[in-house]
């Protein structure tokens, strides 16, 4: 998963994807 923007964008992105893409996690 490739996003541009802000660490803040990519957790919103990442939260918003959670239920779709579950083996993602940003640390």
């Amino acid at each position: 998963v490739a996003f541009t923007g802000s660490y803040e964008t990519g957790k919103k992105i990442m939260a918003s994807a959670a239920p779709m893409v579950k083996p993602v996690s940003l640390t």
